[in-house]
């Protein structure tokens, strides 16, 4: 094996460690969210990509406080449905929150 194959051997052996070492902090994330289940501020921490949480939009100039759930595509919100105009960029919700496990 020259040094090159050993090269991208080992940059893909240290990228399929970061990937696990991603995955297992979503996880304990998690179940840290499950135990605590409190919103999580946007400015601490925003949802993973295509992960189904609640938000919360407080009330403003006039409009009442919403809760409702949606999930993060990229830097844009889909909220509702999977219609493009229900995909928006979220600058007014504030909080998240994951879901609850459904019951068994």
């Amino acid at each position: 094996m020259g040094m090159s194959e050993r090269f991208e051997s080992n940059v893909k052996a240290l990228e399929q460690s970061i990937e696990a070492r991603d995955k297992r902090i979503y996880e304990l994330e998690k179940e840290l969210a499950k135990l605590n289940h409190q919103w999580i501020s946007v400015k601490d921490q925003l949802p993973p990509p295509e992960t189904q949480v609640l938000y919360y939009i407080p009330a403003e100039d006039g409009f009442p406080e919403h809760i409702d759930t949606g999930g993060r595509l990229g830097k844009y919100w889909s909220v509702g449905s999977d219609d493009e105009e229900d995909n928006w960029n979220g600058d007014l919700i504030t909080h998240w929150m994951l879901l609850p496990e459904p019951p068994e």
